[in-house]
């Protein structure tokens, strides 16, 4: 259930817990895996309830159609991008 990039434990203290993680399927992009170049896998924070990546794969580069302008949660780091 750990993100590992490039071999390194992701830190990510916003996981709730790691008991609360959807169990991988056969029908899911658990890895590991290579992200091809240009492409994405986008993972939600929320992962026990996040129909994120994991369902649908890489998201190509070319399928972005705005830009982040505001991090909103969590609240500590609040901030304009």
């Amino acid at each position: 259930h750990s993100v590992y990039i490039n071999d390194q434990l992701l830190d990510e203290p916003y996981i709730k817990s790691k008991f609360e993680y959807l169990p991988c399927t056969e029908n899911m992009y658990c890895g590991p895996f290579t992200i091809p170049e240009g492409n994405y896998f986008m993972l939600g924070d929320n992962r026990g309830n996040s129909q994120d990546g994991r369902f649908w794969g890489f998201l190509p580069e070319d399928r972005f159609i705005g830009r982040a302008k505001f991090l909103f949660w969590p609240v500590s780091h609040v901030k304009k991008l």
